[in-house]
């Protein structure tokens, strides 16, 4: 794996002294140029003059992959609120809905799962083999990564927080009401918000109440789906209906898709049957998908 490492950091900015994989070169240019700009996101950056044919070559099984021919386009996200990489990916996911050429962009068909939690890097000591020493550099890496490439300072990067109402509340949205695109995106990122940023609770069908009263157009999309209730009278009643009849057995089935599709890191892409691990293949994913491939 290519390291790169910058001296004039190692005092000035610890955080941003070493890197380990080229989809740091977009921050480490931005450093090296003086930080001009908004800092970059870690990606695997493309050739802006590469073709649909080498596209196409890149891709396990061109034309597999249904979803890039859909107006609008759709990519299959598998996430989990807990995950910091998912968290810090965010931005990136969301400015899809606003891609190149695109008037629709591209709609994220969020897949909530259970990723494991992060490691907590073992502390360093006397004698350690190579091993040992090895693994907790890179647990220790892994930590200062995602705490560079986050909006703001990271709590418990290592938490174990229960996502399934908060991942109910994405099923009901979905399933139940047949929210627009606009609706789901905005809970999903006031789900990511209120976790991160403000550490709030998420661990129960109350601590969720807030959140869908606060997501932007959820009023209409219920009053749409369900003409004879106003959301006033009867949104949250049927959220906790939900919650406590079929939303648990929805919530299974979507653990199980999962599950089926060997999916265990967050956030994990498809298109069609090929996956993608990591907010780093965007570009890839973006270019693929205008192209239709």
């Amino acid at each position: 794996m290519p390291t790169y490492i910058l001296p004039g950091e190692a005092e000035a900015d610890p955080q941003h002294h070493q890197f380990f994989g080229r989809e740091n070169l977009p921050r480490v240019e931005w450093l090296l140029s003086g930080r001009q700009g908004p800092a970059p996101h870690a990606a695997y950056l493309l050739d802006p003059e590469i073709d649909s044919e080498a596209l196409a070559r890149s891709a396990v099984d061109a034309g597999a992959a249904p979803e890039v021919s859909e107006t609008p386009r759709r990519l299959t996200t598998f996430f989990d609120f807990k995950s910091p990489h998912c968290y810090v990916a965010l931005p990136a996911l969301l400015a899809l809905k606003k891609a190149a050429g695109e008037e629709e962009g591209i709609a994220l068909d969020w897949h909530p799962f259970v990723s494991r939690a992060l490691k907590v890097p073992a502390p360093e000591a006397p004698g350690e083999d190579r091993s040992t020493k090895h693994r907790r550099i890179r647990g220790e890496y892994h930590v200062n990564d995602l705490q560079r490439y986050a909006p703001h300072p990271l709590g418990d990067v290592h938490r174990e927080t229960d996502c399934q109402f908060a991942d109910l509340g994405l099923l009901w949205l979905q399933r139940e009401l047949g929210a627009g695109r606009d609706v789901i995106d905005d809970y999903v990122e006031r789900v990511f918000v209120h976790l991160w940023r403000e550490n709030g609770a998420i661990e129960s069908a109350r601590a969720i109440e807030p959140l869908l009263l606060a997501t932007e157009g959820l009023e209409a999309d219920f009053e749409r789906a369900r003409p004879d209730e106003a959301w006033a009278d009867a949104g949250v009643t049927a959220w906790r209906t939900y919650a406590e009849g079929p939303g648990p057995g929805h919530l299974g089935e979507a653990r199980a898709e999962a599950q089926s599709r060997s999916i265990a890191a967050a956030p994990t892409f498809l298109l069609g049957p090929e996956p993608f691990r990591g907010h780093a293949h965007l570009p890839l994913i973006r270019a693929r998908m205008e192209a239709g491939v």
